[in-house]
Formats: structure tokens, C-alpha cells, sequence
């Protein structure tokens, strides 16, 4: 029995809700790498500590995925649903914060702080995805 049905924008927009506590606020981004060195991820931990001591209020998260995507490349792009793979893999970068700590923490000086950690990742192998926030980016959002 098929029981596909729309589902209204404000039901699908608040489905996952419950997996991220409100009274957070996020400032997520992400980049594409096709090899990471040594020295690049000396300079992430460095940048970390860093961003600890400029913007203490918010706490920073850089997620690697670690794979070997020969193997994966071995099939044909035509033979998989997602048709855009390549030699790359993806690393994830989450900032966040307290509400109550919103006026302490400047959303520019986050930017430029994650600018800073993905040009470390080897700048010229990354591509910047486009940014997203929700979950009380701003006040108001709560």
C-alpha cells in the first residue's frame, strides 16, 4: 500500500529537532580534500588552540572522513546513485554555542577562524562548501 503523502515544510524542518538541544547555536561548513599531511593537521590543532583562547565561549569541531577512495572509484559512476564521487573525501568543521553566550561570541571571528583551519588544510586541494546555520543561529530562532 503506497502511503506517500506531502509533509508540511514547518513538520520536515522540525523533524530532527530533538537530536540537537535548543538554546544552541551552530555555524557548520565543510570542505572536500584529496590528502591531508602531517603538517596540515599540526596546523589544525595549533588553529584549535587558538580559537579556544580568542573565542573561548564556543567550541569548534573538525570531523575527517578517512577512506580509501580508490576502492570506491573502482565501480562506475553510472552504476551508483550519487554520480559526483572523485578522489576526494570530505572533512566536516562545527562550531557551537550557548545562547546565554551569544553576545560573547562574534560570528565574523568564527569565519575567519574556520577559513583559517580549512586553508590549512592544504589550501589548494580544497573546495569550501557552502555554509549552514540553524538551531538558534540567532536569537530569535529559538
Amino acid at each position: 500500500m503506497d502511503m506517500t503523502t506531502e509533509i508540511p515544510y514547518l513538520e520536515v524542518n522540525q523533524q530532527l529537532n530533538h537530536a540537537v538541544p535548543r538554546g544552541k547555536a551552530y555555524f557548520s561548513t565543510g570542505a572536500t580534500i584529496t590528502t591531508i599531511t602531517p603538517k596540515a593537521l599540526q596546523d589544525i590543532l595549533s588553529i584549535q588552540a587558538q580559537f579556544i583562547l580568542d573565542i573561548p565561549h564556543a567550541k569548534c569541531m573538525v570531523g575527517f572522513e578517512v577512506y580509501n577512495t580508490n576502492k570506491i572509484l573502482e565501480v562506475p559512476n553510472e552504476a551508483m546513485a550519487f554520480a559526483c564521487r572523485g578522489p576526494q573525501s570530505n572533512v566536516i568543521i562545527n562550531v557551537s554555542w550557548l545562547a546565554e553566550d551569544m553576545d560573547k561570541v562574534d560570528l565574523g571571528a568564527v569565519r575567519e577562524k574556520v577559513k583559517e583551519i580549512i586553508g590549512a588544510i592544504q589550501g589548494d586541494q580544497v573546495k569550501v562548501e557552502p555554509s549552514y546555520g540553524n538551531y538558534g543561529t540567532f536569537p530569535s530562532a529559538q
